[in-house]
């Protein structure tokens, strides 16, 4: 597996989830009221205008080229924490544990940059003809949020089937489903440990099939993630943001980089969901920089909003809604 693509996949990643996240923290005129069951939020301007304005760090919306947009993100935004957690334990994988599953010995403890451990309980341990039943434990596991220079620490288990096929060089991987109803707790401190606030992360049915098991995925049989259902609860607000019913597909361009599709459901703090669709492949080139992609919200009433990479070096999109381009947004990079 190329180390380039598998750095794309996390660009692919970012920009879907952010792009999301733009839409999901805007909330609507009726703010966190609870929405009826199954009803679609409305997308618009300013709603949108405000999500944008609490996660421009983590993906800047912008509008032409210049000075790209430089908003703080806030260090409670839940689904943010989220995003840049996944990024870390991502980029902390080698290519080399993407093909090769997990073995007869529980990995060793990876133990946290500002303390606590991440380990894998022997006693729910097992494996049998490739194939590996375990649990992964957060055990005061820290690490410092370099967007924002606070810790996080997380407490909590995920429950998880490592399947494999045997080989000469060990089980080479097929898939992974992982759960974790309970959820996992993250607390954020400031730099010097005190405690600001919590969220608690939990998710059900994740399920990442290799494309092709051993190699890279390909067109025609491309990498696949599925997740049933996954919320995160900020102790603070009470705000909970979830999402369902979500599914990717990625796989390597003859040129090197990688393409990236995404399809889904996710919902407001108040209850009111949107759909997300890309409605244009991402595309990543060999070195993770976007080249092209648009990603597409659907609420109630047909309203939309749309958010399209800006080909370059540095992630951004421009975003229209109801066919209008945002206005007040800073130039592009």
């Amino acid at each position: 597996m190329k180390n380039s693509t598998k750095i794309g996949t996390l660009g692919a990643i970012a920009i879907a989830a952010a792009a999301t996240l733009v839409v999901s923290c805007g909330g609507g005129s009726g703010g966190d009221t609870p929405a009826a069951i199954g009803t679609a939020t409305t997308l618009d301007a300013a709603s949108v205008t405000k999500g944008i304005a609490m996660v421009a760090t983590l993906l800047p919306v912008c509008s032409s080229p210049g000075a790209s947009q430089t908003a703080a993100l806030q260090g409670n935004l839940a689904p943010a924490k989220v995003v840049w957690l996944a990024k870390k334990f991502a980029l902390s994988q080698s290519p080399q544990r993407r093909i090769l599953a997990l073995g007869s010995v529980p990995p060793a403890d990876l133990l946290g940059g500002c303390g606590g451990r991440l380990t894998y309980p022997a006693s729910a341990y097992s494996h049998l003809n490739g194939v590996t039943t375990a649990t992964l434990a957060f055990e005061n596991y820290c690490t410092v949020n370099t967007d924002n220079n606070t810790r996080l620490v997380l407490n909590g288990n995920l429950a998880f089937v490592d399947n494999g096929t045997p080989s000469a060089s060990g089980p080479i991987r097929n898939w992974i489903s992982a759960d974790s109803p309970a959820g996992v707790t993250i607390a954020t401190q400031d730099a010097s440990g005190v405690a600001i606030d919590s969220m608690l992360l939990s998710f059900s049915n994740f399920r990442y099939t290799v494309g092709v098991p051993g190699d890279d995925p390909t067109a025609a049989s491309p990498d696949r993630f599925t997740l049933g259902e996954l919320a995160t609860t900020t102790q603070s607000t009470g705000k909970t943001y979830r999402a369902t019913g979500f599914s990717a597909e990625m796989f390597a361009t003859p040129s090197g980089g990688e393409q990236f599709t995404v399809s889904g459901r996710a919902y407001r703090s108040n209850g009111e969901y949107f759909d997300v669709t890309t409605s244009t492949p991402l595309v990543l080139d060999v070195d993770g920089n976007p080249t092209a992609g648009a990603i597409t919200f659907k609420g109630a009433n047909d309203s939309t909003a749309v958010a399209t990479v800006v080909p370059g070096t540095v992630m951004q999109v421009t975003m229209t809604v109801n066919g209008t381009p945002l206005a007040g947004m800073p130039a592009c990079q």
